[in-house]
């Protein structure tokens, strides 16, 4: 099994895609009826997730360090990022496709309702255009509050985070989950699930080679996007494979039977971000894949080089209207992009899953304070 075929693809956009059942999303505030349990599905982190943090702080002192940027360009196959300049002329316009669509995606998504609120919120914020409020949705209504209020408990905890200095650990179950779950609840992508994939380690023939000693470049990632087998069509479409046949990367046989479509890698505030993901051949599809690093987030595109080797070329980060946990309006810019990243996955067909084993890869982040997990 070779590295370079084991990929993922990315169904069409949703206004390509064909929608028999599911035409358009839910209407913004038919997600929320009160206080939704973010806890359904996910270990404490108090309890259980204790062996995960343990795991990888120990895994950090003994000896892993970071994966240079030149060494993955150095590897086999090469992984190279590309921070300005777009990777190849053939994969421009497609590029450009993706990064317009996430630009203008909170274009009519806040309610105009919470203008008011978003000052009082943010006094020192700057404006925001005209044209990112929904002015369908300037009356107080009880499903606009309870989204307010998740707002505002977002805003909060990821406020503390930052204040008391918290690890990752904090980060991607205080935080990053309960965005990632708003931004679904969003997007009305029900054929999937966030879940946390910290502690789960990936096959090595997923992972790039170092090309002298021609080892694996391990990597993890500490959350993704399952497609949820409790879903009909997911079950569908899984019902065609042979029962014991791998669907994902992970080396856990329950994860490896779960198809998984995109990695999200996390560190703490004051850590420094890399991100990766191998994208299908079939050019010009790509593969989005999201880092954070304390309140920011940062998106990546990646695609298969178009010179017909083994390349897989990465831009980012993208600049999209300072996403992240900050403030209200990045909120809402990361809420509208993640929308997209979810529909793109949630909306499209689920023809890829009758391929032979293609799977996405790979977020990867470092951080300056010890915690990474690179060639660990």
């Amino acid at each position: 099994m070779k590295t370079c075929d084991i990929v993922s693809w990315i169904p069409p956009p949703p206004a390509e895609a064909a929608q028999p059942d599911r035409s358009s999303p839910p209407p913004l505030g038919e997600c929320f009826s009160g206080d939704s349990d973010l806890s359904a599905g996910w270990p404490s982190p108090t309890t259980s997730n204790m062996s995960m943090r343990t795991s990888r702080s120990t895994q950090a002192k003994s000896g892993s360090r970071k994966v240079t940027l030149e060494e993955l360009a150095a590897a086999s196959p090469p992984i190279v990022l590309h921070s300005s300049a777009l990777p190849d002329d053939r994969h421009v316009g497609a590029i450009k496709r993706i990064v317009d669509r996430l630009n203008v995606a909170w274009v009519e998504s806040i309610p105009a309702y919470f203008q008011k609120r978003m000052v009082e919120a943010d006094p020192l914020g700057r404006p925001l255009p005209s044209n990112v409020f929904d002015y369908t949705k300037a009356q107080k209504t009880p499903e606009l509050d309870d989204f307010w209020s998740t707002v505002e408990k977002i805003l909060t905890v990821a406020a503390a985070c930052k204040d008391n200095d918290e690890d990752e650990m904090a980060w991607t179950f205080e935080v990053a989950r309960r965005v990632l779950k708003l931004a679904r609840q969003l997007s009305g992508a029900d054929k999937l699930r966030e879940i946390c994939i910290q502690n789960q380690a990936i096959h090595g023939d997923f992972l790039s080679k170092r090309d002298l000693s021609n080892k694996a470049i391990h990597r993890r990632s500490d959350m993704a996007l399952q497609f949820d087998r409790k879903n009909a069509d997911v079950a569908t479409s899984l019902a065609k494979r042979a029962g014991n046949e791998s669907l994902s990367p992970l080396t856990q046989r329950c994860s490896a039977r779960r198809p998984i479509a995109c990695g999200i890698e996390i560190k703490a505030a004051g850590g420094d971000d890399l991100g990766l993901v191998p994208p299908e051949p079939e050019v010009p599809l790509m593969t989005i894949g999201w880092t954070v690093v304390g309140h920011s987030w940062s998106c990546y595109i990646a695609v298969l080089s178009a010179e017909g080797d083994d390349r897989v070329d990465c831009y980012g980060p993208l600049d999209l209207n300072s996403a992240g946990t900050r403030n209200p309006s990045g909120l809402f810019s990361l809420l509208a992009c993640l929308e997209f990243t979810y529909r793109i996955y949630g909306y499209g067909s689920l023809d890829w899953l009758d391929y032979s084993t293609r799977i996405f890869w790979t977020v990867e982040e470092g951080c300056r304070h010890n915690e990474s997990n690179f060639g660990a």
